[in-house]
Formats: structure tokens, sequence, C-alpha cells
């Protein structure tokens, strides 16, 4: 399963089983599964060779799911021939687990991470984009946000940019200002 979300980690976390055998079995069995790295190279190449792209990125990780299978079949059957199933055996820590109150949760999750971290980008981005669109541009204007967005410093600044990301199909000043 944790070679769906990304293949090294997985290689990586197989390290933790103890049988030899076990760990080059699932290592080789792993790089079939497609993970999010794939992804991106699924959607560039796959509209070159075939029109409904989402059923061939599905169709992909099926298919890998499919191979992973089929060899691991192969390789119990012909390199693994004569060895025994070992048995799985989970060991769990001796320390009691403790469950942790919904008030204690949440006011540790706000305050770790979306009060100091999240909370702080968000509001000095909307600050920053706010003061962009309301700061004029021009030598006629002088009241700061009684001015259209275009004639802001904000579309000064995305009419700047906009041939940068004209080749993604965001031409205008509208579209490379979002």
């Amino acid at each position: 399963m944790v070679g769906f979300g990304c293949n090294v980690a997985a290689i990586y976390a197989t390290r933790t089983l103890e049988d030899e055998e076990d760990r080059k079995r699932t290592g080789f069995l792993i790089v079939f599964m497609s993970c999010g790295a794939r992804l991106p190279v699924y959607v560039v190449f796959a509209p070159h060779f075939w029109p409904a792209v989402g059923n061939l990125i599905f169709a992909m990780y099926l298919l890998g799911i499919a191979v992973a299978l089929v060899t691991g079949l192969a390789m119990k059957r012909f390199v693994y021939k004569n060895k025994p199933p070992k048995p799985f055996i989970l060991e769990l820590p001796a320390l009691p687990y403790a469950q942790r109150s919904q008030r204690v949760f949440t006011g540790q999750t706000a305050h770790d991470g979306l009060l100091r971290n999240a909370a702080t980008i968000i509001l000095a981005c909307s600050v920053v984009i706010w003061f962009f669109a309301g700061a004029p541009c021009g030598h006629g204007q002088r009241r700061i946000n009684n001015v259209r967005t275009e004639d802001s410093l904000f579309g000064s600044l995305s009419r700047i940019i906009a041939p940068v990301f004209a080749p993604a199909g965001f031409g205008s000043w509208e579209a490379a200002g979002r």
C-alpha cells in the first residue's frame, strides 16, 4: 500500500521485514505499483497515444497491480518453490496507548499546524495581494483601493508576467494574475 504513495519510501520500509527473502520479494514487487511521481509522466505522455486519458491512466494502475500479482505468483512457484510460508507476526509496543481527549487534540492541532504556519502565510499573502490590487499604477490616480483591477499595480505586474505563462495557455493578464 505504501508503494502507491511513494516507491522509494516503500522499498526503504522493507528493511523492517525480518526475513531476507521477504525483503527481496517485496522490494521487487513494489516497483510495479504506480506511485504519485509517475502520475505526471502518465498525464504528459498519455494524450499522445490514447484519446481517453483518464481511462488509460486507470488502466496503467490496474496493469501494474496485475503484473505485480502475476510476477509474485511466478516467483512463488519457480523461485521460492520449496520455501514454506512464514507466519505474519506483528509486535505491538508494551506501553499502553493513551487516548487524547477531543479538546486537547483540537487545540494542539489548531495551535501547531493551522494557526502558526498556514494562517500566517495565508494572511500575509492576502495582505500583499490586496495591497497590489488596490494600489494605483498610473500618474493620474492617487487614491488607494479606488482603482479598477486592470489599472492597479496587480494588473500591471500581471501584464508583465503574462508572456511567461502564454505557452501554458495563460497569456492574458487576468489568467496570469490568478
